[in-house]
Order: structure tokens, then C-alpha cells, then sequence
């Protein structure tokens, strides 16, 4: 469920103030916002995101994802869903961990009544969970102490999709673009309390 925004680093997301907002104590902030880039041929698919880790440059791995959140990505074209209310430790952080879980997922075409079917990328039924690794650009980047840091992660359909049409088929490999500091964020919602 959608619920309000009641963190200051939550508000300082949909204010928009992201490279100045500070959370104002000692916590640092990793401000997650999961976005699309456009598909022409796909309405909706819908996926369960079951954990967004930051790795820091020691190789620990640090959660930002409150449990499982369930998505629409056709539907964070222009909008984004945002993961902002989990604190993290201050340092250099050198990469990320995406974890999907198919087992729920549902895809629908453009002009079809019907779900269409999901396939990996070798052609099999997609199910269990696909893990994503991304190195940050620039090989690391810092964590200040009480400050909030934006990652936008787009995850392109376009790119990630090959569509058959006449036969109701997406065949998938999950392509994520990550942006540290994204000069234009694009933001809807928050996920987490």
C-alpha cells in the first residue's frame, strides 16, 4: 500500500531538494528512486522488487528496501516510486544489488485482454529471482555523515524486452541504468514508513 511520506529525508524527496536536503543528525540517507525509461508496446508489467542492497567498499552489503515492494515499472515513466526511509552508514559506497522476484509477475500489451507470457532470455519460463549487479559510475562514491544521497535507477523495458506480438510474449533481460544524483528525479511516491 501507498502510504504518506513522514521522514525528513522522504520530504526533502518529493520537494525535490535532493543535492542540498541533509537529514539534519548523524544518519545518512540513500534516497532510491525506481523509474522507467518508455516501452511503446507494454501497458503494464508488474514485479516484485525483493531487495535493493548498497555495497560499501569494505564488500558489506547494506539494505534499502523495508521488505518486498510490488511495482508497475510501465507505469514510472514520468514518475518514480521512491525507497528513502532506510539509513546508512557514512563511507564509500562502490556498488548495488537489485533483486527481482518473478514468481507474481504479470506483463500485458498494448491492445491484449489477456497477460502475456514471460520468458527468460534463453527462452524458457521466467520465474524465481534475477539478481542485478551495478558498479557505480566512477568506480565509488562518498556517503557523508548526516547527509542524503539520490540513486535513480531506471530499469529500461525498451532495452530490457524483446516483444512478439502476434504472440503475446515478452522475452526478458533486465537491463538498470543507475544515476548518482540525478539532475532531474522523477518522483511519485514513497515506499516504506
Amino acid at each position: 500500500p501507498m502510504r504518506h511520506p513522514t521522514s525528513i529525508p522522504a520530504l526533502c524527496l518529493l520537494w525535490g531538494s535532493l543535492s542540498a536536503c541533509n537529514s539534519g543528525g548523524s544518519s545518512s540517507y540513500a534516497g532510491v528512486v525506481l523509474t522507467d525509461l518508455a516501452s511503446e508496446s507494454i501497458s503494464s508489467f508488474v514485479v516484485d522488487i525483493d531487495s535493493i542492497h548498497l555495497e560499501n567498499t569494505q564488500g558489506e552489503l547494506v539494505s534499502v528496501l523495508d521488505g518486498t515492494a510490488r511495482v508497475d515499472l510501465a507505469g514510472l515513466v514520468d514518475l518514480g516510486q521512491v525507497f528513502s526511509d532506510q539509513s546508512v552508514g557514512s563511507g564509500r559506497y562502490a556498488g548495488a544489488r537489485l533483486v527481482l522476484d518473478w514468481t507474481e509477475a504479470e506483463a500485458w500489451l498494448e491492445g491484449e485482454d489477456e497477460a502475456a507470457t514471460l520468458l527468460d532470455a534463453a527462452g524458457n519460463p521466467l520465474g524465481g529471482t534475477t539478481t542485478i549487479e551495478i558498479s557505480f559510475p566512477g568506480s565509488s562514491f562518498d556517503m557523508p555523515s548526516g547527509s542524503l544521497q539520490p540513486l535513480q535507477f531506471d530499469v529500461n523495458l525498451n532495452a530490457s524486452a524483446d516483444v512478439f506480438a502476434s504472440e503475446n510474449t515478452i522475452r526478458l533481460m533486465p537491463t538498470v541504468v543507475l544515476t548518482v544524483k540525478p539532475p532531474a528525479p522523477k518522483l511519485q511516491w514513497v515506499a516504506g514508513g
